[in-house]
């Protein structure tokens, strides 16, 4: 990248809340400037003070920015909607664009560093979040790089299970489950072997900011709202997650 970008990065959606910045210009190589924090229950009072760390370790104002990235989620309800609020703060006071992430793609984009998927033994890869208790978000990606999800929605450990193995079973291939927390992964998924994302931060966002940046896709920062896949108030789901053909 050869012209100047400054990028202030939130990832709100969980655990750990984590700030980044990419400070790029023709004179030096493309620096990177993370904090994180597993302070998500306080997110109100240390975001901004995270923030403002961030940028001074970089050596940048808040005017130097060129962009907000924000992790849209789904997520956290609270923690993702600080971060939202902050974001969006942000990208009106400065006059800059803001980038919004959907956080599932996110951890998918995430998940293909780590692990690629193979033709002909990985086809899909199923993302997910937790939402509380035993219920977590999920998005079912097909192989082909980032690519949007073919299916998205909410659902138990247990239907999670079985989703992936009704995949597996449908198309007779293989179905990677990607979780950010190891101990939800231990606790719920051990079985499946599944793909940790555990790296994952706001500076995983960067690179996939960047390019938004430049192909100038950016979101309407007076309507952005969060993303969630259900509504609040979690229940129960009392539907099949694999109830249409894929």
């Amino acid at each position: 990248m050869s012209h100047r970008l400054n990028i202030l990065a939130i990832e709100s959606s969980g655990s750990p809340l984590s700030i980044a910045v990419l400070k790029s210009d023709s004179t030096q190589p493309q620096q990177f400037f993370l904090k994180s924090s597993n302070e998500t229950t306080r997110s109100s009072e240390v975001i901004v003070p995270m923030i403002s760390e961030v940028l001074q370790e970089a050596l940048l104002e808040p005017k130097d920015l060129h962009a907000i990235a924000i992790s849209q989620g789904p997520g956290s309800f609270t923690s993702l909607r600080v971060g939202m609020s902050v974001a969006k703060g942000l990208s009106l006071a400065l006059e800059v664009p803001i980038i919004a992430l959907p956080t599932l793609t996110l951890f998918y984009r995430y998940s293909l560093s780590l692990s690629p998927l193979q033709e002909k033994t990985i086809a899909y890869r199923l993302a997910i979040q937790h939402l509380k208790s035993e219920e977590f978000y999920y998005a079912l990606f097909q192989e082909g790089a980032f690519k949007d999800a073919i299916d998205t929605g909410y659902a138990t450990a247990s239907e999670i299970i079985a989703l992936v193995k009704a995949v597996q079973n449908e198309k007779q291939t293989k179905c990677d489950l990607v979780v950010k927390e190891s101990n939800l992964a231990q606790r719920f998924f051990s079985d499946l072997d599944p793909l940790l994302l555990t790296g994952l931060t706001a500076e995983s966002m960067l690179e996939w900011a960047s390019e938004k940046y430049l192909a100038k896709e950016f979101a309407d920062t007076e309507t952005l709202i969060p993303l969630y896949i259900k509504e609040f108030e979690a229940r129960k789901s009392n539907k099949s997650v694999f109830s249409k053909k894929m």
